[in-house]
């Protein structure tokens, strides 16, 4: 399922584009062990709102992942403290968290 938004918030899971398996509980309440792929173009943002897990994320120059006002958002991949930057693509065991 494929969906072009600028804005994701209540669309949630249903604007991004899913794997076509079913998604498995993995080992942590919670997560889910299957990629979740997102990508932002033509100068889309998504609010991150709570945590999110991906497997790739991809931001076009003129995208941006952000947080909503007062808190701010940090990436880590495959554990490793990572800056958002636009025009990137991340690969890996993504995790957004909104502090």
């Amino acid at each position: 399922m494929r969906a072009r938004v600028r804005t994701l918030g209540a669309l949630g899971a249903a604007a991004l584009a899913l794997p076509a398996t079913p998604a498995r509980a993995a080992s942590s309440p919670g997560t889910i062990s299957n990629g979740v792929l997102v990508t932002l173009t033509g100068g889309s943002t998504w609010t991150v709102t709570g945590t999110s897990y991906l497997s790739v994320l991809t931001l076009d120059a003129d995208s941006a992942v952000t947080a909503r006002a007062g808190s701010t958002v940090t990436m880590t991949v495959d554990d490793v403290p990572t800056a958002l930057a636009p025009g990137q693509t991340y690969t890996g065991a993504i995790t957004l968290t909104v502090q």
